[in-house]
C-alpha cells in the first residue's frame, strides 16, 4: 500500500480547525469557493515538515464542515518517507490507526468513529483511490528493462517509457508503473551509504473507487460498485492478478505457449534482438507494423497479443518468480533512512501525545477482510443531509 484515499460518511470537522492558532505548524488550511458557490476546505496535516495527509471538506446545507475525502500516504505516516512498502497486515493496521488518530484531532467526538469505512453503525464510507505496491532488489535492472515491452489489456494509450528508469501504463481511471525507486528518491547508484544499487517498485493505482471495485470483480467474480474496506492479503492478491494480465512481460514458463502464432507477430518478434535497446517495446514494433500494413483493429489486436506472448518468453520472468502467491515469500527491499525515521517517530508521538505501540482493535476488525458495497434499490445518492442528520446519503449496503 502507498497512497490511500477514503470517502468518509458523516464526519464533521470541529470549528477550531478554522482558527490559524489551532495546531500551529502542523495544519495548513486553504479555504476556497467552488464554481457552484460551495465553500471548500483543504487541510494539510504535517508531521514536522513532512506532509502525511490531506483532509478535503465542504460546507453542507446545515452550515457545518463535513469531510468529503481523506488522502494519505501510509508509508509516510509510519516512517516519514515512502522508500519502504507496507509489507504486512501489522504495518497496514498501524498506518490506519495513526491516520485515524491524526484525522481524529480535527473532527467532533460524535463522528470520530466514522473516519474510516467499515467502522460504526450504518457507516457507508468507501475507498475512493488506492495505490498497491511491492518493491524488490533488481540486479542489473532486469525486471525494469523487461517491463519496457509490457502492455496492459484495453489500454490504448502508448506506454510512457524512460529507458532504464521507468515504465508507466496509464489509463483514465488506473495506472501501472514499474520504476527504479532509488532513482526517484535521487539516490546515486553505487553510493557508499548502504543503499541497494537497483530497487524496482511495481505500483498499481486505482484512481476511482469504481475502477477498484471493477478490478476486484475481475479478480474474484463478485460484483459490487464500491469497496468499503480492503484487506492486505486481498490487495496483494489483486496486484498479483493485475501483473499476470500484462502482455509482453510474464508467462507461465520460459518458452512460448503451444499454438499457432500470427505470421506478422513472428516477423516482428524476430526483429527484437536487432533493435536498439531503447526501441525494444511493443508500441515501437506495432507502430512499424501499422506503418507498413493496413489492417483492421481486430487483426492488430491479435498480432499484439501474439507478439506479447513471444516477447514474454524472451524475458523469461514467471509470475511466481516476480510476485510469489504468499506476501511472506516476497523478496521485499527497503530503502531505509534510520535517522529520518527516528525523528519522524518522535515528532509523531509529540503530536499525538502518546506512543502508539499496537493497532486499534476496531480497525483490525474492519480491515481484516474486504467489505464491498452494493446499491440499495430505488435510492439515489445526494450530497448533504437528507433528514437533518449529520451524515451524507450514500446509497449502499454491505456485502461480503
Amino acid at each position: 500500500m502507498d497512497r490511500f484515499k477514503v470517502k468518509p460518511d458523516g464526519v464533521e470537522l470541529v470549528t477550531d480547525v478554522l482558527d490559524p492558532a489551532f495546531a500551529p505548524g502542523q495544519v495548513v488550511r486553504i479555504d476556497t469557493v467552488s464554481n457552484q458557490g460551495c465553500r471548500k476546505l483543504k487541510i494539510v496535516i504535517k508531521v514536522g515538515k513532512k506532509e502525511c495527509g490531506r483532509i478535503y471538506a465542504i460546507k453542507n446545507d446545515l452550515s457545518k464542515w463535513m469531510i468529503d475525502a481523506i488522502d494519505a500516504n501510509l508509508p509516510k505516516i509510519l516512517w516519514g518517507h515512502n522508500g519502504r512498502c507496507i509489507q504486512t497486515e501489522e504495518d497496514y493496521f498501524m498506518a490506519l490507526t495513526i491516520l485515524h488518530r491524526l484525522v481524529g484531532q480535527n473532527v467532533t467526538p460524535a463522528t470520530r468513529e466514522r473516519i474510516l469505512p467499515g467502522m460504526g453503525l450504518g457507516n457507508r464510507g468507501y475507498i475512493g483511490m488506492i495505490e498497491i505496491t511491492v518493491q524488490m532488489h533488481d540486479p542489473g535492472s532486469r525486471i525494469l528493462l523487461a517491463s519496457h515491452s509490457a502492455k496492459y489489456p484495453k489500454v490504448r494509450k502508448p506506454s510512457g517509457i524512460y529507458y532504464g528508469q521507468s515504465t508507466k501504463i496509464d489509463g483514465d481511471e488506473q495506472s501501472l508503473s514499474i520504476y527504479d525507486k532509488g532513482s526517484e528518491m535521487k539516490i546515486p547508484k553505487g553510493n557508499s551509504k548502504g543503499f541497494p544499487d537497483s530497487t524496482t517498485r511495481i505500483e498499481r493505482r486505482y484512481r476511482t473507487g469504481r475502477r477498484l471495485a471493477q478490478a476486484m470483480e475481475e479478480s474474484t467474480n463478485v460484483k459490487a460498485p464500491y469497496i468499503a474496506t480492503l484487506s492486505f492479503p486481498d490487495a496483494y492478491a489483486l496486484l498479483r492478478s493485475e501483473v499476470d494480465r500484462l502482455i509482453g512481460f510474464t508467462v507461465g514458463c520460459g518458452t512460448p505457449p503451444p499454438g499457432k502464432f500470427n505470421t506478422q507477430a513472428l516477423i516482428l518478434a524476430a526483429m527484437w534482438d536487432d533493435l536498439p535497446r531503447r526501441c525494444q517495446t511493443i508500441d515501437y514494433l506495432m507502430t512499424k507494423y501499422r506503418g507498413a500494413v493496413s489492417r483492421g483493429s481486430k487483426t492488430a489486436r491479435n498480432i499484439r497479443n501474439d507478439l506479447g506472448a513471444l516477447l514474454a518468453a524472451k524475458n523469461n520472468i514467471t509470475l511466481d518468480q516476480l510476485i510469489p502467491s504468499d506476501p511472506a515469500d516476497f523478496p521485499w527491499e527497503d530503502i531505509t533512512r534510520p535517522l529520518e525515521e527516528e525523528l519522524h517517530r518522535n515528532l509523531l508521538h509529540q503530536m499525538l501525545g502518546e506512543q502508539i505501540t499496537a493497532p486499534d482493535p476496531a480497525i483490525v476488525e474492519a480491515f481484516s477482510e474486504t467489505l464491498r458495497r452494493q446499491t440499495i434499490s430505488g435510492e439515489k445518492c445526494r450530497l448533504g443531509p437528507t433528514d437533518g442528520s449529520l451524515h451524507y446519503a450514500r446509497p449502499w449496503e454491505n456485502i461480503r
